[in-house]
C-alpha cells in the first residue's frame, strides 16, 4: 500500500510538472493565434520567404537520411552539379529529424505545423522548469514560461525563421548547466552536454549564446564561492570532464567542421551588425507583430528591419524586475546571476553602436565588438539583436521570482492580477502567416518526366526550393543562408553559359536535362517544341540540343530577365 501511494504521488507530481504546463501553453497558443490551428492541415504556418526555405530544410533532411543514406550537411540537389556544403546554412536538423518521424503518419504541411506548435509549447515548458529551480510557486513559473515563449521576439520569428523559433532547449541547457556548476554530478553533466547538442542542432546563434550564458554562470559561481580553484574540488573534475567528453563526441565534430570550412572556403552573406542591432526603445514599445501594432507604427515604421527589431519585453515584466531588484536581498541567491545575464545579453544585443528610435550613437568600443574579436566566426552572423532572446529568458526567470514574492503577500494579489492583465494585453500577437502555397501546373508536369536536373529561370529562389520538395529533381543554384565563395564563383560561370545561350553545353558538360522558362520569354531561335507549355511556364528538353551548333535566346533579354528576377525575388533576411 505504501508503495502504491508513493507511485501515485510520483505520477501526480509528473502530471502537475509536465502535463499541466503543456496543456496550459497549448491552450494559450490556440487562443493567442485563433483561428490558426483550424488550418493545421491545409496551410503552412509560415511566410513565402525564408519559410519556404525551412520547408525545404525539413524535406532535404528526410530525403538525405532516409532515401539517399547520406549526411544532410552536403547536397548536390542545390547548385547542381557541383553541389554545396550546408554547414554554414541554417539547416536546423533537429526539426528535420523530427519531421522524418512525423511524416511517417502526417503530411508535409502537418509535420511543419506540428514543429511550429511544438516549439512554442515546449519552449514554455522548459522555461517553466528553469524558473522552478529558483521558485517553487507553480503559477509564477507558468508566468515565466508564458513570457519566454509568447514574447514578441518569438512571434516575430514565427514569420519564417523555423530555426530561431526553436528555442525549446535553451532553458533546459541553462538549468542543467546551473545544476552542474552548483551541484556537480556526472549524470547532470551528460544532460547538460546533451541539451547543448540539441541547441546546436536547432541554431548556431543559440548554441553560441548558450556557451556565453554558461560562461556567465561559471564566473558568477566562481566569484560567489571565493574559491578560485573550486572546479578542482570534490566532484567537479569528474563532472566537468564528463561534460567536455560528451560535448566533444556530440557537438564537437559539427563545430570543428564548421570552423575548418570558415578557414578553407569562407561563406559570404554576413549581415551588417550595425543594421541588425537592438534598438533600445524596442524593449518598451511593441513592434510590428503586436495585435495593435498600428498604435505604435510611429516607432517601428521607421526601422530598417521590422522582424528583427520586434523585441518588446513589456512594462509588466519591467515592473516586476524593478520590484525584484529592490527586494533582491530577501529573495533567491541567484537573482543577481539573472540580472547579470539580462544585462550582458542586452548590452551585447546593442551591437557596435547604441540605437535609439532608429538613430545611431557611435562608440569606439562596445561589448559586442570585444566578443566579435574574441569568438571565431561571430562576425559572420552579424545579428547582435538576436542576443535579446537570452535577455528575455533571464527576464522571465526574474519575473517568476518576483511574481512568487508578490503572491506570497496577500495584499499584493490585486497587483498580480493587474500585472497579468497588462502582460496578456502587451503580448497579444498579430496573426501568424498561413500559406496554402498552391503548386503551378508545370511543377506537377516535371514530377512525371524522366529523371534529369533542371535549370529554372521562371521561379523565385524561395519558390524554387518549395517546388523541389514536390518534383524532387536536382537544380541549378538555389538559396542557402551563406554560400561559400567557391560555390558563388562556380555559379557565376554557370550563369554565363546560360546567358550566352549555350544550351548544348548546359546539357553535355553540366548535365541539365530540362530548362524552365516563363511563358512570356520569346525565343529568337527554336529550341524545338516545348515538352510542356501554358500561360505560366515552358519546359524544354535540353537533350534535343546535344548536337546543335548554335541555339540561343536573345542574350540581352536573358540578362535583363535575370536582373529582373533577382530584383523581384523576396528579400527577407535569412535567419
Amino acid at each position: 500500500m505504501a508503495q502504491q501511494s508513493d507511485a501515485s504521488k510520483t505520477i501526480a507530481r509528473s502530471v502537475k510538472l509536465v502535463a499541466i504546463p503543456l496543456i496550459v501553453y497549448l491552450v494559450c497558443f490556440y487562443l493567442l493565434t485563433f483561428p490558426q490551428l483550424h488550418q493545421f492541415s491545409t496551410h503552412y504556418f509560415t511566410d513565402e520567404g525564408d519559410g519556404l526555405g525551412n520547408i525545404w530544410n525539413l524535406w532535404w533532411t528526410n530525403k538525405a537520411i532516409t532515401e539517399l543514406h547520406q549526411s544532410p550537411w552536403h547536397t548536390t540537389f542545390l547548385y547542381y552539379p557541383y553541389g554545396t556544403s550546408l554547414l554554414p546554412h541554417t539547416l536546423n536538423p533537429f526539426n528535420g529529424v523530427m519531421a522524418i518521424i512525423l511524416m511517417r503518419f502526417m503530411s508535409q504541411v502537418q509535420a511543419h505545423n506540428f514543429i511550429v506548435v511544438f516549439a512554442f509549447v515546449v519552449s514554455g515548458v522548459t522555461a517553466f522548469f528553469l524558473a522552478r529551480e529558483f521558485t517553487k510557486s507553480f503559477p509564477a513559473c507558468l508566468v515565466a514560461g508564458f513570457i519566454f515563449t509568447f514574447s514578441e521576439y518569438h512571434f516575430a520569428h514565427a514569420q519564417g525563421h523555423l530555426n530561431l523559433l526553436s528555442m525549446e532547449w535553451i532553458p533546459l541547457f541553462m538549468l542543467c548547466w546551473y545544476r552542474l556548476i552548483t551541484k556537480p554530478r556526472v549524470v547532470t553533466a551528460v544532460f547538460a552536454a546533451g541539451t547543448l547538442f540539441l541547441v546546436l542542432l536547432c541554431d548556431y546563434y543559440y548554441f553560441l549564446y548558450c556557451v556565453i550564458g554558461g560562461l556567465l554562470i561559471f564566473i558568477w559561481h566562481w566569484i560567489r564561492s571565493r574559491d578560485w580553484l573550486f572546479f578542482l574540488r570534490s566532484n567537479y573534475p569528474r563532472a566537468l570532464g564528463a561534460f567536455l567528453l560528451v560535448t566533444l563526441i556530440t557537438a564537437g565534430p559539427l563545430v570543428v567542421s564548421l570552423l575548418i570550412l570558415l578557414v578553407r572556403d569562407p561563406p559570404s552573406g554576413a549581415h551588417d551588425a550595425a543594421s541588425f542591432s537592438l534598438d533600445l526603445l524596442g524593449l518598451f514599445i511593441p513592434g510590428r507583430y503586436w495585435r495593435f501594432s498600428e498604435l505604435t507604427s510611429f516607432y517601428w515604421g521607421g526601422l530598417n528591419d521590422q522582424v528583427e527589431k520586434s523585441v518588446h519585453l513589456g512594462f509588466a515584466v519591467f515592473f516586476v524586475m524593478v520590484y525584484v531588484w529592490i527586494r533582491r536581498k530577501d529573495l533567491h541567491e541567484a537573482v543577481g546571476l539573472w540580472f547579470l545575464v539580462f544585462l550582458v545579453f542586452a548590452l551585447l544585443a546593442l551591437g557596435p553602436a547604441i540605437h535609439i528610435g532608429g538613430h545611431e550613437i557611435a562608440f569606439p568600443l562596445t561589448p559586442y565588438r570585444v566578443f566579435e574579436k574574441l569568438i571565431p566566426g561571430m562576425s559572420l552572423g552579424g545579428m547582435p539583436v538576436r542576443m535579446v532572446s537570452i535577455a528575455i529568458l533571464a527576464a522571465s526567470v526574474l519575473a517568476a521570482v518576483g511574481s512568487a514574492e508578490l503572491l506570497r503577500r496577500k495584499r499584493s494579489s490585486a497587483v498580480v492580477a493587474i500585472l497579468l492583465l497588462v502582460l496578456v494585453f502587451e503580448y497579444l500577437p498579430g496573426p501568424l502567416p498561413a500559406r496554402e502555397n498552391p503548386l503551378p501546373d508545370f511543377v506537377r508536369k516535371l514530377k512525371t518526366l524522366p529523371d534529369g536536373a533542371i535549370y529554372d529561370v521562371r521561379s523565385s529562389k524561395f519558390h524554387a526550393l518549395y517546388y523541389q520538395t514536390v518534383h524532387q529533381r536536382p537544380m541549378a543554384f538555389g538559396y542557402i543562408s551563406r554560400p561559400t565563395r567557391s560555390v558563388e564563383a562556380k555559379s557565376r560561370e554557370l550563369r554565363q553559359v546560360f546567358e550566352m545561350g549555350d544550351y548544348g553545353k548546359l546539357y553535355r558538360e553540366y548535365g541539365f536535362r530540362y530548362l524552365i522558362l516563363p511563358s512570356r520569354m520569346n525565343l529568337v531561335a527554336a529550341l524545338g517544341s516545348p515538352l510542356y507549355q501554358d500561360n505560366d511556364a515552358q519546359i524544354y528538353d535540353l537533350s534535343n540540343t546535344a548536337n546543335s551548333v548554335s541555339l540561343c535566346l536573345s542574350g540581352s533579354f536573358i540578362g535583363k530577365h535575370h536582373r529582373d528576377t533577382k530584383t523581384q525575388s523576396l528579400q527577407r533576411k535569412e535567419r
